[in-house]
């Protein structure tokens, strides 16, 4: 069935990066792309003085996009019934010989009710007058002049029908009346008739497309896609605020089970008040299975896989498991967990997550076929029910997204056989289930009962009150006996920051800074006061021994609570510094530090040793 869709200039989709892509796509489907008028609300609203300069800047945006405009609509909204006027009055063409008796009586939509409420008187002097005094005359521009070739509501109709409000209220429901007969102009807003709205979670393990995935969905189909929300978002009165819990500190999450819960029924609640599809792509919420199963029962999960030998290299390439007491990242309850190497955890982690994604799931979406078969994914989208709009895919498909930057680690070709045959053993099976191939034909990997701590570690700083307050930027420091409280001097300020180690944020001496050493990574823990969102952010600054910094890493969110994390320097940093970054947040947004220690922890050779490290020597 062929529409014409008339697209409103002052909605928020208007704005739309993808704007000239979704009016294409219309065209492309058949349908007729016209102007939704609100000239005239713009003009009350002081957009602009001129009406005629809202209508051709409006249509300029359409024609720009490439689609042919000759039609237009009046858009019937809320100042219409405020101010007393129709959005078509605008047009010469459609005067008449008598307006005050053709326009008195009828909506802003154009047809007659018997509601005095909805009903328009018109200006005997034919003008409307704003609040600043000014006038504007009535029928002052020509459709020709623009283009226009018709007016939507002056089409010649018997009948007319309009779902204006969510429903048939104002002209009675046109699927009960004989369409057959004479003619009939049906106004439809398609977004009040949607279905129920679906909730599809993509669960994967991480470096496996979600990201891709996300926007994908986000931009060439019918629903939302969004990626990692859950677990990112709270409740903070009526909305759902961002507050990034899973990127430094995941460990927290699997020790309080019930944080992770409780954020998982605020996303579930707040998820009953959206109209349309949604599709999360997520790598963190495979421990949270089964609060996420009762929350939402009628969620759709798919699990979307990706051969094992590229995400154990890929997630080791984003520095996965760099030191034994990882906070970052999933920790695998299998009892032998702090005896493993680097490499073996990865491995594990893969395996894991796999299996219980399996036992959790019965659609599955691969990772290489979904970046390199189109079609495919179409098809699989369809089976959940999502439209995919060609147009809009041609543009998104091909994209890479969230590329690693750096990849010490080589390719599988190039692992020595005893990492090979060490991933085959651990991930063999799981490999086999989602159909992937195995070099060798080695039996699955058990988990040994042996398990080992990680290390203690010398403390190298702790916070001192006295000593404060180190340099500062754009941030009031002010210590007491049992802490320090930062707020920003002033909002807007990017940059604002105070150093908790001496020094300055771009240059630290090799006596002032935290001594950096091969063999030891560094465990910290903080503990603060603050309100409910607000939060900072701790860096570590890395810095070689001409004291020029040559890395920086957020290590840690400072917000209410008890907070750990752990961090391996950068190799080519001789020391680091402390600095807690505040943004550009308000002054009142105050957090008060009480406690801030941090350990140098010896590492094992072993425990490190990556394939990559053979390799280099084998060349």
């Amino acid at each position: 069935m062929r529409a014409s869709y008339y697209l409103l200039h002052t909605h928020e989709y208007w704005d739309d990066p993808l704007f000239a892509d979704k009016c294409r796509q219309l065209a492309a489907y058949g349908h007729e792309v016209g102007l939704h008028l609100n000239a005239l609300t713009g003009w009350f609203a002081h957009a602009r003085d001129d009406v005629g300069a809202i209508v051709a800047a409006a249509l300029e945006r359409l024609r720009h996009a490439g689609v042919e405009v000759v039609g237009t609509s009046a858009h019937g909204d809320r100042v219409c019934y405020e101010q007393g006027f129709a959005n078509d009055w605008i047009w010469r063409e459609m005067r008449g010989d008598d307006p005050a008796a053709r326009e008195t009586g009828r909506t802003a939509e154009g047809v007659r009710v018997d509601d005095p409420a909805w009903q328009l008187t018109y200006p005997a002097d034919h003008r409307l007058v704003r609040d600043d005094g000014a006038a504007c005359p009535l029928w002052s521009e020509s459709m020709a002049r623009h283009g226009l070739a018709y007016d939507a509501y002056h089409v010649p109709h018997e009948h007319y029908w309009s779902d204006s409000g969510g429903g048939w209220t104002r002209t009675g429901d046109p699927q009960q009346a004989d369409l057959g007969r004479g003619r009939h102009q049906v106004l439809i807003h398609p977004h009040w008739w949607r279905g129920a709205p679906r909730t599809i979670f993509a669960l994967s393990t991480a470096r496996a497309g979600s990201t891709w995935l996300a926007q994908f969905v986000n931009t060439a189909t019918n629903a939302e896609g969004v990626h990692e929300w859950t677990l990112n978002h709270r409740r903070d009165g009526d909305a759902m605020v961002a507050d990034k819990r899973t990127h430094d500190d995941f460990r927290t999450l699997e020790e309080q089970p019930a944080v992770a819960a409780a954020l998982i029924r605020q996303m579930a609640a707040w998820r009953t008040t959206l109209p349309g599809d949604r599709v999360e792509a997520n790598v963190y919420l495979e421990p949270f299975l089964d609060t996420l199963h009762a929350e939402l029962p009628e969620a759709t999960l798919v699990h979307l896989h990706r051969d094992g030998r590229d995400v154990v290299r890929s997630i080791l390439n984003r520095g996965w498991y760099e030191v034994p007491d990882d906070r970052r990242h999933r920790t695998v309850p299998v009892p032998h967990w702090h005896g493993l190497s680097q490499f073996e955890r990865a491995c594990w982690y893969h395996r894991f997550t796999q299996e219980r994604l399996l036992a959790a799931t019965d659609r599955r979406l691969s990772f290489e076929r979904m970046v390199a078969d189109r079609v495919y994914l179409e098809a699989t989208l369809a089976e959940f029910g999502l439209v995919t709009h060609p147009l809009l895919a041609e543009r998104v498909f091909d994209e890479r997204v969230n590329a690693n930057r750096r990849e010490p680690l080589p390719p599988y070709a190039e692992w020595p056989e005893s990492f090979r045959r060490t991933f085959e053993s651990i991930c063999g099976g799981v490999q086999v289930t989602l159909g992937y191939d195995n070099e060798f034909d080695l039996p699955p990997a058990a988990s040994p009962a042996t398990t080992s701590s990680a290390a203690a570690g010398a403390t190298v700083f702790t916070l001192d009150p006295a000593a404060m307050p180190a340099a500062t930027t754009h941030v009031v420091a002010t210590p007491d006996p049992g802490g320090l409280t930062l707020a920003t001097a002033e909002a807007g300020r990017a940059n604002a920051h105070a150093m908790l180690t001496p020094g300055k944020w771009d240059k630290v001496t090799r006596r002032q800074g935290i001594a950096c050493t091969g063999d030891r990574y560094f465990a910290g823990r903080a503990r603060l006061e603050a309100a409910p969102g607000v939060a900072a952010r701790l860096f570590a600054l890395f810095f070689d021994a001409a004291a020029r910094q040559v890395d920086r890493r957020h290590v840690a969110t400072l917000r209410d609570g008890t907070v750990s994390f752990t961090f391996r320097p950068t190799p080519e940093a001789s020391h680091l510094a402390l600095a807690a970054h505040l943004g550009d947040q308000s002054p009142e947004r105050r957090l008060r530090l009480t406690a801030l220690t941090l350990d140098a922890v010896p590492t094992s050779p072993a425990y490190g040793r990556l394939p990559v490290a053979e390799v280099a020597r084998k060349r």
